[in-house]
């Protein structure tokens, strides 16, 4: 198992969820798995490519849902490779950001 210590994201809640925007940014160099010879491998050509691709991206084109559980469908770039995926999401209330 591992993690990306480097992500970004921006939302945007608009008044409907047609209205509402995702867009998150992944450093691929920051994987960390805890073991420096299997995150060597992980960031080489064999899998995220690094070098050459810095960066994998989500770009959310739509939510659907009620209540709590939602759909969230989206574009995901791997290595210049994009694809549709859908995530369950779970709406768990909002804050006031000061």
């Amino acid at each position: 198992r591992g993690r990306f210590t480097d992500a970004s994201a921006e939302a945007r809640v608009g008044s409907s969820l047609a209205e509402a925007s995702l867009h998150a940014t992944v450093k691929t160099a920051s994987f960390d798995s805890g073991d420096a010879n299997r995150d060597g491998h992980v960031k080489g050509a064999d899998f995220f490519d690094v070098e050459e691709y810095p960066e994998m991206t989500f770009r959310a084109t739509s939510v659907e849902g009620d209540g709590e559980d939602y759909t969230l469908t989206g574009d995901l770039t791997i290595r210049g490779i994009t694809k549709p995926v859908e995530l369950e999401v779970e709406f768990t209330g909002v804050a006031v950001d000061p």
